[in-house]
C-alpha cells in the first residue's frame, strides 16, 4: 500500500482525501493546537505538533520513528498567508514564506515516489511568476517530474468555486492532471438534511451552531435576496443559492449568509460545503474553526490529484 505522510496538514483535508483514496497516511504534522487536536481526535493515525521550519527532516525521521523507505508520498500545504493575493505587502523574506523551503527539505530527505504541494493561485505572481519557476526547479533538481494544476474543486465535485494550485512530482512518470467530474455539486447537496435551526440556535451534529445576530443584522438578510450581498461594502457578506455553488469558503468571521435561514452560516455548513462529513468535528473556538475550514483542502479535491499521480 502507498504511504504518506501529511506535513502543514491543519484539520486533515488533505489526509482524508487520501485517505478515500486509499492511501496509508503514516501521520499529520502542524504546529497549530487547534489544528492538532482536530486531527487526533477524527483520524486513527498519528498527529506530531512540530514547527518544521526549525525542526530538520533527520530530527523528525528519528523522533517519530518515520523512515524514509516507508514514505512514498511527502503532501502539504505550507501556510500561504505571506503568498495571497490580498495582501499587497507580499514579500520574499516573510517568515511566513520559509515554511515552503523547509517543505522542499522534507521532500529532499524522504526522497518520495511522489510529493504534493497545495497553495494559493497568488503563488503564481510572485517575483513576477519567477518564484514559482524557481520552486518548480528545485524539485527537478531533485529528480522529479513536475507539473503544476491549477484546480477549481467545483469542478471535482465540490460545492464550492475554489482555485487552488498544486505543485506536484514523479519519479516514475509524467503527472497526469486529473480529469474533472461529472457530478456538480451545489449548496444543497452538501447542507439541506442537517438540522434546521435559526439565529442562536444549536443542535446536537459537532459544529452545528448558528451565531447570535443582533436584530438589525437578522432584518439586513432577511431583506437580502439569494445572490446578493447583505452589506454593500463586503461582497463576501454575500446570501447564498440553493442551487448553484458557493464562493471560496474562507476565513474568520461571517461571510455567507444561509440560502433559506436569517443567519449567517454555522461552522458545520462551511465544513459540509468544503466537503468535511457531518461527523468530523472540529475544536477550537468560533474563530480558530472558521479559519482550519478555510484553509482546508477540500477532501473530494485532494482525492483526484492523488488518485490521478500515483500509478
Amino acid at each position: 500500500m502507498v504511504q504518506a505522510i501529511d506535513l502543514f496538514c491543519g484539520a486533515g483535508g488533505m489526509s482524508l482525501g487520501f485517505t478515500h483514496a486509499g492511501i496509508d497516511v503514516l501521520c499529520g504534522v502542524d504546529y497549530g493546537d487547534e489544528q492538532i487536536e482536530t486531527y487526533r481526535e477524527n483520524f486513527n493515525h498519528d498527529a506530531y505538533q512540530v514547527d518544521l521550519a526549525s525542526v530538520t527532516p533527520a530530527t523528525f525521521a528519528e523522533k517519530y520513528a518515520v523512515t524514509r523507505d516507508a514514505v512514498d508520498v511527502v503532501a502539504g500545504g505550507p501556510p500561504c498567508q505571506g503568498f495571497s493575493t490580498a495582501n499587497i505587502y507580499r514579500d520574499m523574506e516573510d517568515e511566513r514564506n520559509k515554511l515552503v523551503p523547509a517543505f522542499i527539505s522534507y521532500v529532499d530527505y524522504f526522497s518520495p515516489t511522489y510529493f504534493v504541494m497545495e497553495n494559493v493561485v497568488g503563488i503564481k505572481s510572485i517575483a513576477n511568476g519567477t518564484f514559482v519557476e524557481k520552486l518548480q526547479q528545485e524539485f527537478v533538481d531533485l529528480g522529479y517530474n513536475v507539473a503544476m494544476w491549477t484546480l477549481n474543486a467545483y469542478e471535482y465535485g465540490v460545492p464550492q468555486e475554489r482555485e487552488r494550485v498544486f505543485i506536484v512530482g514523479s519519479r516514475i512518470g509524467d503527472p497526469q492532471q486529473p480529469p474533472t467530474s461529472s457530478k456538480r455539486r451545489h449548496v444543497f447537496d452538501a447542507i439541506h438534511n442537517l438540522p434546521e435551526i435559526t439565529n442562536g440556535e444549536s443542535s446536537s451534529v459537532p459544529n452545528h451552531s448558528a451565531s447570535t445576530h443582533q436584530k438589525k443584522t437578522v432584518e439586513k438578510i432577511k431583506a437580502t435576496d439569494n445572490g446578493k450581498t447583505v452589506y454593500e461594502s463586503y461582497n463576501q457578506n454575500q446570501r447564498l443559492y440553493w442551487d448553484r455553488p458557493a464562493p471560496t469558503i474562507v476565513g474568520s468571521g461571517w461571510k455567507y449568509a444561509h440560502p433559506q435561514y436569517n443567519r449567517s452560516l454555522t461552522n458545520r455548513e462551511r465544513a459540509a460545503i468544503q466537503g468535511f462529513p457531518h461527523s468530523f468535528e472540529f475544536y477550537g473556538n468560533m474563530s480558530e474553526t472558521q479559519q482550519m475550514i478555510g484553509n482546508a483542502v477540500p477532501p473530494r479535491l485532494a482525492k483526484a490529484v492523488i488518485e490521478s499521480l500515483v500509478v
